[in-house]
């Protein structure tokens, strides 16, 4: 991904001649490039460390110069400092620490450049005294970044793009009460060039910036001017993530995406189970809010609110009607028949909690519970199906964490203090006995299928 080095290049075209020649066996030849290669994998995560820390001292180094000495310099001056250590990041990156022969200084000097690159918006607007929207400064140093990151296959800048995009919704979303919706385009634009070059590690790290942009929308919710709409915004949420936990099975099904689609699967189904998991709440469907807040119930959703529910509700239907029809003419597992009568059942109690109002939120907040515990059972056969661990230790913690919510609901008020700590110890213990013979049990099945399928337990 990142290179190799010089050396290790010359060696890859020199061994085959010492084997012709009869010097080294096939095999010998094969260990030394392995040892090698090992030890640059070693000095190449050493000098990326270095890397990163030199970066990060250069940068505070640079904003430290400019604070000590910003009033005695004139404008010139500092402009040509500016972009002086900007273009001198980049000619670094090109010579001497280019990409071929010392692949993570490189990307080191690209993050620098890219560090740079939002100094100089911040000095400069300072400087000029542009008064302005100043998220849109972080926008622009993060598709700056953006930019970067597709005109080079540098894996650190793409994730410096993703983590002040993240920043970015932040700002907008706390500082001026703004969702930011445009927040997923930039994420799609990264997504694409991520895939394209196989970035595991900045994967992770926009499946977290997407999650953190869900849950600043979620928040911004809790605006007292828009009573009623954390209901809307949970619902929504749901929607989306469980969608995405669909398009990601149909990536099991594509041949160019499917290294991808367990990556997807897990982050999608974490967020959707645990904004299923809010919708569990009975304040929420009464329309109390949080505890805190005291709201009055809520009123049914306006036409508005019903007709987003009702296109976000048919996009999923859509995604799973193509998810059926990829799987008709092979041999479907039970438990795809049983995901569609959980759907049908999901998007019959979506619609309904739209269409009635809080005086109904007990009912309506019972039925999630049923739905969310038969789609926790859902998941643990799918994880065993898939061979997937992670989904099996997903239900688990959701079926202790939810469970565990319940007691604290329905016995809080109803017995003595003293009794409720003593029989909820007890509870939880059992409850982690028994939740955790059953995850072993069924991930040891799992590694059981996959020594079996000859991948061999890891």
């Amino acid at each position: 991904m990142w290179g190799k080095t010089g050396f290790l290049k010359h060696l890859e075209n020199e061994l085959p001649g010492w084997v012709a020649e009869g010097w080294v066996s096939a095999e010998h030849g094969a260990e030394i490039l392995h040892r090698y290669d090992a030890r640059k994998d070693q000095t190449s995560f050493i000098a990326a460390a270095f890397g990163v820390l030199g970066v990060m001292l250069v940068l505070s180094g640079v904003i430290t110069f400019f604070a000590a000495n910003w009033s005695e310099m004139a404008k010139i001056t500092k402009l040509i400092l500016l972009f002086g250590g900007l273009i001198g990041a980049y000619v670094l990156a090109i010579k001497p620490f280019n990409r071929d022969d010392y692949p993570k200084l490189w990307a080191a000097m690209l993050l620098l450049a890219a560090g740079m690159f939002g100094a100089n918006i911040m000095l400069i607007a300072q400087i000029y005294h542009i008064d302005s929207h100043y998220p849109n400064g972080v926008l622009l140093w993060a598709s700056g970044a953006l930019l970067l990151a597709w005109m080079v296959p540098a894996q650190a800048v793409m994730v410096m793009a993703l983590a002040l995009a993240a920043l970015w919704t932040g700002m907008e979303t706390f500082g001026f009460d703004h969702p930011n919706f445009l927040f997923p385009v930039f994420f799609a634009v990264a997504a694409l060039r991520i895939v394209r070059q196989g970035w595991r590690f900045a994967a992770h790290v926009a499946a977290l910036a997407l999650i953190l942009w869900s849950l600043f929308a979620y928040f911004d919710a809790f605006d007292y001017s828009r009573r009623g709409a954390e209901l809307l915004v949970t619902e929504l949420m749901f929607i989306g993530w469980l969608s995405l936990f669909v398009v990601g099975l149909l990536m099991s099904h594509w041949s160019r995406v499917r290294a991808w689609a367990s990556h997807v699967q897990r982050y999608s189904v974490f967020a959707a189970l645990g904004f299923f998991y809010i919708l569990t709440s009975p304040r929420l469907h009464s329309g109390l809010g949080p505890y805190w807040s005291g709201r009055p119930q809520r009123a049914a959703f306006d036409n508005e609110a019903i007709v987003a529910v009702v296109l976000a509700l048919l996009l999923l239907v859509a995604l799973a009607a193509w998810h059926h029809l990829l799987t008709r003419n092979t041999s479907r597992a039970p438990f795809l028949d049983w995901a569609r009568w959980l759907l049908a059942g999901c998007v019959v109690l979506l619609l309904g909690s739209a269409f009635v109002g809080g005086e109904s939120g007990g009912y309506i907040a019972i039925a999630f519970n049923l739905f969310y515990f038969a789609g926790l059972v859902w998941l643990v056969a799918a994880g065993v199906h898939f061979s997937d661990r992670a989904l099996v230790n997903l239900a688990f913690i959701f079926f202790a964490i939810t469970l565990i919510t319940r007691y604290f609901d329905t016995f809080w008020s109803l017995m003595n203090r003293s009794f409720f700590f003593m029989a909820g110890g007890v509870l939880l213990l059992v409850i982690g006995y028994v939740l955790e013979r059953q995850r072993r049990n069924f991930t040891g099945r799992i590694e059981q299928q996959r020594i079996v399928t000859g991948e061999g337990a890891a």
